[in-house]
């Protein structure tokens, strides 16, 4: 048990972490660097200007300066490119490279005009094209850099070439490695921390319920002297081994002490030891009604169901208006497919306590089972008009007219149940199936998604085909 449940909070906890740690640091990463190109491309548009005007004025005069003048406007563009921790160059319509700051950035003296493609258009206040992109322009740049690009025009508002203001993303590259390299550290050291902090919880909260595990375990096992230690303060585990301490502290021949010792192992869902703890009770005492219903209980969760049945009749003839082995013994004979002996034991609960849900919603399921649809249909009713609240009452009563094949009943009943529950997954989840029947796949969508939003985990349908079997239909005592 300690295993099962420090294992599963552990893994959960362990994978809420990492989604969280890996969400983190994708959504710092992301801010970030639109942060950085913001910036970058920002501080490029404030300087573009000036480059604009020096290279309008080349492109107009459509040719290159020589000689001081084309040295003084070298000096000039690589001036501007620092102002702005970039570099900077210019094309003709065709994408030749007429004049830059930095040469050594380039590859290739021709620049492929498609980068339009992959850019992203700016608003220009002289209202002609600004484009922003991170690129290396197809192999014409040494490297990736943020660049702001400009169309010139000449004297007559024509296309006469290209503005390329660049910034190297080196800064970016070698942020990212140190940023990640960072992280990585960063969540390994918070994982492992959890993972100790978690694991130290999970030994606090299970050791005491192994505690009284063991010792519930050990008091089956005839160490009648076992005894809960260490388990002090408050909460339910601590409330659970003084219970059981005093269960023990009382005669242990007694014929209760064995039986609250069975009632722990079922809560447990331990049949094995329920089964054992009856015996012992049987052994003080054989005259003891809830002996022999405890038994068959055990019985049952070890799929024992003749054993099951005959501890029952046994109770029963101990103790003739016991309600909850007649309700139990039908249960399992039903489960038998033995109709007539299941109808028998509910209409005997019946005479009891003409009331019972449980009793008239079996009754219900046998009688709609055996063709009694009819008959079922008012045992349904009768329970939902002794409880509106029954919602297995609404399930089965919706599965009654869907084998009728009279789909607007029966979703006539979904639409109750839903209106009593508005959180009732399964009448969501039936309903849609019904509509699915009818045609209307939008509504079933509808239904199962809601159904889905309620109840994740899918929890099982109560309803089901309820399928006629062979010699059912004779001699059933309704």
């Amino acid at each position: 048990m300690r295993k099962s449940i420090s294992t599963a909070f552990f893994s959960l906890v362990s994978t809420l972490m990492v989604l969280g740690i890996v969400l983190m640091g994708f959504s710092e990463w992301v801010l970030f660097k639109g942060y950085f190109a913001k910036d970058r491309y920002e501080t490029l548009d404030q300087v573009v200007g000036v480059a604009e005007r020096t290279a309008q004025y080349l492109v107009q005069k459509a040719a290159l300066p020589e000689g001081d003048e084309l040295e003084a406007l070298s000096t000039k563009l690589e001036i501007i490119g620092e102002s702005a921790e970039a570099y900077l160059f210019f094309t003709d319509n065709d994408g030749n490279v007429m004049l830059a700051s930095n040469p050594d950035m380039l590859n290739d003296a021709v620049v492929d005009i498609d980068f339009r493609t992959s850019a992203n258009a700016a608003p220009d206040p002289d209202g002609g094209e600004r484009y922003h992109l991170f690129s290396d322009l197809d192999g014409t740049l040494t490297e990736k850099s943020y660049i702001a690009v400009v169309r010139l025009v000449d004297s007559q508002s024509y296309p006469s070439g290209w503005l390329f203001l660049c910034s190297s993303g080196r800064q970016l590259t070698e942020f990212k490695q140190q940023f990640w390299s960072n992280f990585l550290l960063s969540a390994c050291v918070m994982l492992l921390c959890a993972s100790i902090l978690t694991k130290l919880l999970m030994r606090k909260l299970t050791d005491p319920l192994q505690k009284v595990t063991d010792a519930a375990q050990r008091f089956g096992g005839g160490d009648l002297s076992v005894r809960v230690e260490g388990v002090d303060g408050e909460g339910e585990v601590a409330d659970l081994a003084r219970t059981f301490n005093r269960m023990a502290e009382k005669e242990p021949e007694q014929v209760n002490t064995f039986l609250s010792l069975a009632s722990i192992c079922f809560m447990q869902e331990d049949y094995e030891g329920m089964n054992d703890a009856c015996q012992k009770a049987l052994a003080l005492d054989d005259k003891n009604p809830l002996t022999y219903y405890l038994t068959a209980k055990a019985a049952v969760g070890m799929k024992e169901e003749i054993n099951a049945i005959a501890m029952l009749t046994k109770a029963i003839v101990l103790k003739e208006d016991y309600t909850e082995a007649y309700q139990l013994r039908a249960e399992v004979l039903w489960g038998m497919k033995q109709a007539k002996d299941a109808a028998e034991d509910i209409q005997k609960l019946l005479n009891l306590n003409p009331e019972d849900e449980q009793a008239l919603l079996l009754k219900g399921e046998i009688l709609a089972a055996t063709g009694e649809e009819e008959q079922a249909e008012e045992c349904f009713n009768q329970v939902l008009s002794l409880n509106p609240f029954n919602e297995k009452a609404y399930l089965l009563l919706g599965e009654l007219f869907l084998t009728k094949k009279d789909f607007d009943k029966a979703i006539g009943v979904y639409d109750e149940a839903i209106e009593i529950n508005p959180n009732f997954a399964q009448a969501y989840h039936e309903r849609g199936r019904i509509k699915l029947l009818k045609g209307d796949k939008d509504g079933s969508v509808e239904d199962m998604k809601k159904a889905m939003e309620l109840a994740p985990e899918t929890e099982g349908n109560i309803s089901g085909q309820y399928n006629n079997y062979e010699n059912m239909t004779k001699n059933v005592p309704f």
